[in-house]
């Protein structure tokens, strides 16, 4: 009798040690939802293409938005001389610290212009030009009142960032995208960490995080 219960137990075994083997851990929250709703299908799109599980967002609170700013910028500084961690920290749109990198699209669209747009542009630069558009930029930077226009000629002498009206709708103009970065009163802002490699699930996200020269 209980060499017959014996058996027993070794026989439920089977089907357990096959349950064992077929379970998984799964920590993905969208695959515990219905996946025959659109709405869960375009989350995990949206996750799988667009979203980065490389990036830290940290969020700065102050009662002043002088004191968010500083804090912000001070953070943000501190985190960018950690090379070993990270590859980039910012806190307000780039191309407001680093207008440069926006030559290379704003060369893309002018180059995807119709001939006779692109010709209006190569002649309006020709080299006989030159000076006396630098002369009324410059009559134009002492005269102006708007803040906007003496920030952008000041890094646009030439205004190439004027792009023709159907290509420039889709791009940020200068001193535009803080809304990414910061609420309306300036008291709530955001600091976008990008980490130096890649973080392929969970257990490596927390390492990172736990790294001491982040902490």
């Amino acid at each position: 009798m209980k060499r017959s219960r014996h058996w027993l137990w070794l026989l439920l075994l089977i089907p357990i040690g096959i349950g064992l083997a077929r379970l998984r851990f799964d920590v993905e929250v969208l695959n515990l939802l219905p996946e025959q709703s659109p709405v869960v299908r375009g989350l995990k799109l949206y996750q799988q293409h667009f979203a980065d599980a490389n990036q830290l967002v940290i969020t700065v609170s102050a009662r002043d938005p002088n004191l968010a700013e500083t804090a912000a910028r001070t953070l943000a500084q501190f985190l960018r001389e950690k090379t070993t961690l990270i590859s980039s920290a910012n806190w307000q749109p780039p191309w407001l610290e680093h207008p440069g990198q926006s030559a290379e699209l704003l060369a893309y669209l002018w180059l995807n212009q119709p001939p006779d747009v692109f010709g209006q542009l190569t002649n309006q630069v020709a080299s006989q030009n030159l000076n006396k558009i630098l002369a009324e930029t410059r009559e134009r930077l002492t005269t102006s009142l708007s803040a906007e226009e003496i920030a952008r000629l000041s890094y646009d002498p030439f205004e190439l960032s004027r792009l023709p009206e159907s290509p420039a709708k889709d791009l940020p103009q200068f001193g535009e995208g803080q809304e990414l970065f910061a609420s309306a009163d300036g008291m709530f802002r955001l600091i976008f960490v990008q980490a130096n490699k890649n973080l392929l699930n969970y257990k490596a996200c927390a390492a990172w995080l736990s790294e001491r020269d982040l902490a």
